[in-house]
C-alpha cells in the first residue's frame, strides 16, 4: 500500500492536459501522468482535506466502499459529476488498474479515466465513478447491486455492462434486486455461471430487451425485485430464484 496522496482535482485546463495524455497512451506512447497530479496550475486541492490510500481493490465493490467513504466529508450531489475530482482519482490509480506491462499500458477507452458528467451512457464506464454511483443509489441495501459490482476494477465485465448502460435500471430498488438474485450468487461472491453469455436465453444481454418490453405494459421501475423476477419469460428460469431450486444456475 502507497504512502497516502491528498486529494486533488484537475481543473480545466488539466482535464485538457490529462486527456491527450490519456490518448497518447491509448495510442501507444510512453508517456506517465503522475507529474501532472500535483501540478499547482493543472490541479487544485479539495476542501476539506481528504487522503488516499493507492490500493488494489478485490472488487468494483470494495472499490466503492472505499472511496466512498475515504469522500464523505465532501457532499455527494456536488462530486458525482466532478469530473475534475474522478479524472484525478482515475489517474492516481493508473498504475494498479492499468500497469506497465512490456513497456506499454492498456488504458482502454478513454471514458474508462476521463469522466464524461451528465452523460449516463460514458459516465458508467469510468473505473471508479461508474461503480461509486451505483453503490450511493444503493446505500440503503448495497447487496441488491452485487451483480453490478461484484466483477473486477479493471475488468467490469459483460453482466456489469448491460446492467448499468440503462440509468432506469440503476436506479431502481426492485431491478437491481431482481438482476442481483439472478445472477450473483452468495455462495461464493461470483457471478453464476453463464450469465454473461452473448445473445444465450436468459443472460444479462437477454434481460435489458425483455425489461423494455414488460416496460411497456408495468411500471417496471416501481415493482419489487420478487414482482420483476414473476414477470421474466421461461428463457430465464435457469437463474430465476423463484423458479430454479439449482443454486447456482450452473
Amino acid at each position: 500500500m502507497s504512502s497516502p496522496l491528498r486529494v486533488r482535482r484537475f481543473t480545466q485546463r488539466g482535464l485538457v492536459v490529462i486527456e491527450e495524455r490519456f490518448l497518447n497512451i491509448i495510442a501507444g506512447e510512453t508517456v506517465e501522468v503522475s507529474d501532472l497530479m500535483s501540478d499547482q496550475i493543472l490541479s487544485e486541492e479539495v476542501d476539506p482535506p481528504i487522503f488516499v490510500e493507492v490500493q488494489d481493490f478485490a472488487s468494483r465493490r470494495a472499490a466503492a466502499e472505499y472511496l466512498t467513504s475515504v469522500l464523505a466529508p465532501l457532499d455527494w450531489d456536488s462530486i458525482e459529476n466532478d469530473a475534475g475530482l474522478w479524472t484525478w482519482i482515475a489517474a492516481a490509480w493508473i498504475d494498479v488498474l492499468a500497469p506497465v506491462s512490456s513497456g506499454t499500458r492498456r488504458l482502454g477507452q478513454i471514458n474508462r479515466w476521463l469522466l464524461a458528467p451528465n452523460e449516463w451512457k460514458r459516465y458508467y464506464r469510468h473505473l471508479l465513478a461508474g461503480p461509486c454511483y451505483i453503490y450511493k443509489a444503493h446505500a440503503d441495501d448495497p447487496d441488491r447491486a452485487d451483480a453490478a459490482l461484484c466483477s473486477s476494477v479493471a475488468k467490469p465485465g459483460e453482466v456489469a455492462e448491460q446492467v448499468a448502460n440503462r440509468l432506469d435500471l440503476v436506479r431502481s430498488p426492485g431491478i437491481m434486486g431482481a438482476i442481483t438474485a439472478l445472477y450473483f450468487d452468495r455462495a461464493t461472491g461470483t457471478l453464476k455461471r453463464g450469465a454473461a453469455g452473448k445473445e444465450r436465453p436468459g443472460t444479462s444481454r437477454r434481460l435489458g430487451p425483455v425489461l423494455k418490453q414488460l416496460d411497456r405494459t408495468w411500471d417496471i421501475q416501481d415493482l419489487s425485485s420478487e414482482e420483476v423476477l414473476a414477470l421474466l419469460p421461461s428463457e430465464f428460469d435457469r437463474f430465476n430464484p423463484l423458479r430454479n431450486h439449482l443454486g447456482s444456475g450452473a
